[in-house]
């Protein structure tokens, strides 16, 4: 049936854009929202199939469920006056990943990049209880801004719904199936993980894994052979993403990963530091012979009636003096910790400042402990930025730390997801990871939610004292909040007048949220007074000191509010001023580098160099 040019509902047919196994898909305007939109009909053939016409509504109801960046977004389900299903869905300007890839292999770091915004879908997806049975590049499409979508759920079964069982061998296709989906076996999840494997794989190298002339040929292989090392086409190609490949593709389910978290997790702990290690072992893909197996299984056992009598003996003394005696107990109790930049998943500009600044204000949270635990050291976000440190490598090699923390943030539908590393900076291993889930109208606990998760994967115990530092100075405006970490993230690049003008500007939304936000008005003080540095305009000093005196009146014992006003008053000159609000920050926290490098500053502005050189000295130590 030619729909082109037919009208169908509010939706004008414009041309058909693509065909697949549960459906043809046309372009089409939706007239009433005034909007193109890609309407998906069930083939003629398969009208009479009450089975796919099931199916074809499952993929509507699963795919509608959630709202996600990575995933191709369903308006509606309706029926044409002749009864035939079509489901509305976004429409995006783009190619297909099958089409990218016929063009020649891509960069790394675009593979890196793609498959991070895959496996974040398939999460999403996966959380939902939705399995998408059917992962192959042309169900991947690329949008024109590099955006990541995965399409047709029409393969979908809603993990939840029994009343959806019965799809057989042929659902997917061959080269991308699973063992236990090539066997005919139950699917769930993982099946999604190994296909997921295969693009990688393709990616890679150019090539599907696991090949044969017809479909019985690639079920043989998938079932009973080994592909080709990826070195093998991509010479280049480091060991850690060829175990993440690996670790999806392998046939044992229980060594292939769990979910797609963990998947996800590794990914991104790979583009922080592609020499990453991961904390697993070698990953060998094909299953272990019956032999081997039954002698796995008399180790377990084995090592299990060990372990009871070695529980026995050691119970007593505590778990954690076993894994001390074990050398389990990986996170050192001197501990030298760096804060990386935060990965912006999605790319917009908001969002990185939303990132800096996150990143800024962990880190002086946890240098505000530090005279609380004498045995945590952290670098200042502002030299981990001017020294453009990007791994856990680099931080050990420019620092020497031992503990480095990674991470990412993403935003989905109301939904801000965090996710933390702790990674033994000296060895390259991962020790701890967490995702936080934050609800966009809670976003003003996201801080205090992550240092307490930080301080648990530290071992650090959580007193009064420390959670009174914790919730310090903060808001309970969610918008005053977001407002705040979008300017400090601007600040942070103070050399660039632009980025100072959106921090005034997003400082000032923070205030007018909540009045009594002093860290927001010390923020717009600092953000005036680099303005003045750069234009010398001297009204900019009385605003920069208005806003700051505001913050010391709201609050006098925050650090920022005390460094910012010592700034401005070392600036104009006031210097004696400018001591006594640096001494002040200094007396509530002896370490704090910016505090000590201002000090520093002052006293060699005023000629005194000696007690320059001291703060100087002290400060490098720092």
């Amino acid at each position: 049936m030619n729909l082109i040019e037919k009208k169908i509902s509010n939706y004008q047919i414009i041309e058909k854009i693509g065909i697949g196994g549960m459906g043809v898909v046309y372009k089409a305007k939706d007239e009433k929202l005034e909007r193109i939109v890609a309407l998906k009909f069930l083939p003629n053939h398969m009208l009479t199939d009450e089975e796919a016409e099931q199916r074809f509504i499952s993929e509507a109801k699963a795919a509608s469920s959630f709202d996600h960046p990575n995933i191709c977004t369903i308006y509606d389900i309706n029926k044409t006056e002749d009864g035939q299903l079509f489901i509305v869905m976004a429409y995006y300007e783009g190619s297909t990943l099958k089409d990218e890839l016929e063009k020649g292999k891509l960069p790394i770091s675009v593979i890196v990049e793609y498959s991070i915004q895959i496996a974040n879908g398939l999460a999403r997806a996966h959380e939902a209880g939705i399995t998408h049975r059917d992962i192959k590049p042309a169900n991947i499409m690329i949008t024109n801004r590099g955006e990541v979508k995965i399409l047709d759920f029409g393969l979908a079964k809603t993990l939840n719904d029994p009343s959806v069982t019965k799809i057989g061998l042929t659902m997917g296709t061959a080269a991308y199936m699973s063992p236990e989906q090539a066997k005919g076996s139950e699917v769930n999840q993982q099946s999604d993980i190994w296909s997921f494997g295969v693009v990688m794989y393709q990616m890679l190298t150019g090539q599907v894994p696991f090949k044969g002339d017809y479909e019985q040929a690639i079920i043989y292989s998938i079932l009973n052979e080994e592909p080709d090392p990826i070195t093998n086409y991509a010479e280049n190609c480091s060991s850690s993403l060829i175990r993440i490949v690996e670790k999806c593709l392998a046939k044992d389910q229980a060594v292939r990963y769990q979910n797609a978290s963990q998947l996800l997790n590794d990914l991104e702990m790979y583009r922080v530091d592609p020499d990453y290690g991961f904390n697993t072992t070698p990953i060998k893909i094909s299953n272990l012979p019956d032999k081997k197996n039954k002698a796995k299984k008399v180790f377990f056992i084995g090592g299990l009636i060990f372990s009871l009598i070695i529980g026995s003996i050691i119970l007593p003394f505590g778990w954690e003096k076993v894994k001390e005696i074990a050398g389990l107990n990986t996170v050192s109790k001197e501990q030298h910790l760096l804060i990386l930049p935060l990965t912006n998943i999605g790319g917009d500009k908001n969002q990185q400042a939303f990132c800096d600044g996150l990143m800024e204000t962990l880190s002086s949270k946890l240098t505000q402990i530090e005279k609380l635990k004498g045995t945590l050291w952290i670098v200042p976000s502002s030299e981990v930025l001017s020294n453009k440190i990007n791994s856990p490598k680099e931080a050990n090699q420019m620092f020497g730390v031992n503990l480095a923390v990674t991470g990412s943030l993403q935003f989905l539908n109301n939904l801000y997801r965090l996710n933390i590393n702790l990674v033994d900076a000296v060895n390259l291993r991962q020790l701890n990871s967490s995702v936080i889930d934050i609800k966009e109208s809670d976003i003003a606990s996201l801080q205090d939610k992550s240092v307490i998760k930080l301080l648990e994967m530290l071992h650090i115990e959580m007193d009064e004292s420390v959670s009174d530092l914790i919730s310090s100075g903060g808001t309970s405006k969610p918008e005053a909040y977001a407002y705040y970490l979008q300017a400090k993230g601007y600040l942070q690049r103070y050399e660039n007048i632009e980025n100072v003008d959106e921090a005034i500007n997003l400082f000032s939304l923070a205030v007018d949220s909540d009045s009594l936000y002093s860290l927001a008005y010390a923020g717009l003080g600092e953000s005036y007074w680099r303005k003045y540095e750069i234009t010398k305009n001297t009204n900019l000093v009385n605003s920069a000191l208005k806003e700051s005196k505001q913050a010391f009146k709201i609050d006098s014992l925050l650090i920022p509010v005390s460094v910012t006003l010592g700034m401005i008053f070392s600036g104009t000159g006031k210097y004696d001023e400018a001591i006594v609000e640096f001494r002040r920050a200094l007396k509530i926290e002896p370490n704090h580098a910016q505090a000590n490098r201002e000090l520093a500053k002052t006293y060699e502005l005023m000629g005194k160099e000696n007690e320059a050189e001291k703060i100087f000295k002290r400060a490098i130590q720092i």
